[in-house]
């Protein structure tokens, strides 16, 4: 909140406390908040985000620099 005020007002949906955090069926998301300007989310990665961590920040990280950026690797998970 103290970075990014303006999640204070955003509703909460769930919250889950846990090692491996996963999100509904489990598949990886990854994309923008829509109504919060320069703000991006990488979910759901479960016990197996360290190992995609790489692949996924890079990809993250030029689609965050290019929305329309070919992201081959990250694309069935991206949230536009």
């Amino acid at each position: 909140a103290e970075l990014i005020p303006e999640v204070t007002t955003l509703p909460l949906i769930e919250t889950k406390i846990g090692i491996r955090s996963l999100i509904g069926d489990g598949t990886v998301r990854l994309g923008r908040i829509s109504n919060l300007n320069g703000v991006f989310y990488s979910l759901s990665h479960a016990g197996a985000g360290y190992l995609r961590a790489p692949a996924i920040a890079n990809e993250l990280a030029d689609f965050i620099i290019n929305p329309k950026a070919r992201c081959t690797l990250i694309e069935r998970f991206l949230h536009r």
